[in-house]
């Protein structure tokens, strides 16, 4: 009978391990640019565009309101009656503190000479615009911060349960601020073109639209100032507001608080017991003992059927027959 060489079966976990195993670093990209596409790093953008746009036009605000006073001589000769005519501007600019900023009037013109004066308006808007920029400077920061763990931390954020609330927290924080800030600040804009009007400070000189030692004063209007870029920044109060608001729902579903009522739940079959879904890592390293677990298997039946036939042609060459 011909002799066959016993057959060599070859266990090839050890090869597809390392074929798994070798392209794993290579493939996961530690840049997670998707995030961008997501509405919870789409949003951050878009926070970190308005908040720029806020604090920048507040801060960079700046205009002056103006009118004129004439005095006049107290007779009806009209080709001798003004004696001065001066124009008084007063400057509106941030940080809004009009208690620091001097109005320079016209105050007497006597004597046939002008006499100036310098006035200060108990008027403080300061309190209310600062809170307003600020707001808008710590968010433009910290949507930086939240983008870059998005982007290059993004696998801390995705295993520490840490990093969802504190973002939760701290983005709920700045709704509350923004809605303060917009709010005050609205009401202080209304306050503050009202105040510093020319009508206003008109209003706040004794001598405007009167006579006085033979010599009229008559006080009018020239310029309220433009107020549209505070305007502006207002609706990107409340717009970020709003976005700030609606990010919250976004933030608050990366959370643990929100992740076990939503993730589908693997449960053993009359056992009761629940387990999480698995890693990716989990998965593959299940998948790489099943397959080397099947190649025992084959490998050891193969070498079983090998022992069986060798101890049965044993035997029938003793007895000769087969």
């Amino acid at each position: 009978m011909e002799s066959h060489p016993p057959q060599t079966f070859m266990n090839p976990s050890a090869t597809m391990n390392s074929q798994q195993r070798s392209p794993l670093p290579d493939a996961i990209d530690p840049y997670n640019t998707r995030v961008i596409k997501e509405p919870r790093g789409m949003i951050r953008l878009i926070q970190l565009v308005f908040a720029v746009l806020a604090f920048s036009i507040t801060s960079s605000f700046d205009t002056e309101t103006s009118f004129t006073i004439s005095c006049y001589k107290n007779t009806k000769d009209a080709s001798n009656r003004v004696l001065y005519q001066k124009k008084s501007t007063y400057q509106v600019e941030y940080p809004f503190d009009m208690s620091a900023t001097k109005l320079t009037y016209l105050e007497s013109c006597v004597g046939n000479s002008e006499e100036m004066k310098d006035k200060f308006l108990n008027i403080d808007f300061s309190s209310s615009a600062k809170f307003f920029v600020t707001t808008g400077v710590f968010s433009f920061i910290y949507t930086i911060c939240c983008l870059y763990v998005y982007i290059k931390l993004w696998h801390l954020y995705e295993t520490n349960p840490f990093f969802p609330v504190v973002d939760l927290a701290i983005t709920t924080v700045f709704s509350i601020f923004w809605l303060a800030g917009a709010s005050a600040w609205a009401i202080n804009v209304s306050d503050l073109k009202h105040y510093t009007g020319p009508r206003y400070l008109i209003q706040q000189l004794d001598h405007c639209n009167k006579t006085l030692s033979e010599i009229e004063y008559d006080c009018f209007s020239e310029s309220p100032g433009k107020w549209s870029p505070l305007y502006i920044s207002l609706i990107f109060g409340f717009a970020n507001l709003f976005i700030w608001s609606a990010s919250i729902w976004f933030v608050y579903k990366e959370t643990h608080f929100h992740r076990p009522s939503t993730n589908s739940m693997m449960m053993a079959p009359g056992t009761g017991v629940t387990s999480a879904p698995q890693t990716m890592d989990q998965t593959m390293m299940s998948g790489q003992i099943a397959s080397s677990s099947m190649y025992t298997n084959v490998d050891g039946t193969a070498q079983s059927g090998l022992t069986d036939l060798k101890t049965n042609m044993n035997q029938y060459g003793a007895g000769g027959t087969y």
